[in-house]
């Protein structure tokens, strides 16, 4: 995701969509059975934006 993400727009467009939706899909199916926790996942994240600022 991060190499679709960096790319200069070298990267089929159609493509870059199917893998974010995959990757939605897997984060769904992750908290729907709770394998992983939504508010986990957003401090996380939260937490590593925060490192860049």
């Amino acid at each position: 995701m991060e190499q679709s993400e960096d790319s200069d727009g070298a990267t089929d467009p159609c493509l870059s969509h199917l893998l974010w939706q995959h990757l939605s899909s897997q984060l769904i199916y992750f908290v729907l059975f709770q394998f992983a926790s939504f508010s986990h996942m957003v401090t996380s994240l939260y937490d590593k934006v925060c490192l860049f600022a």
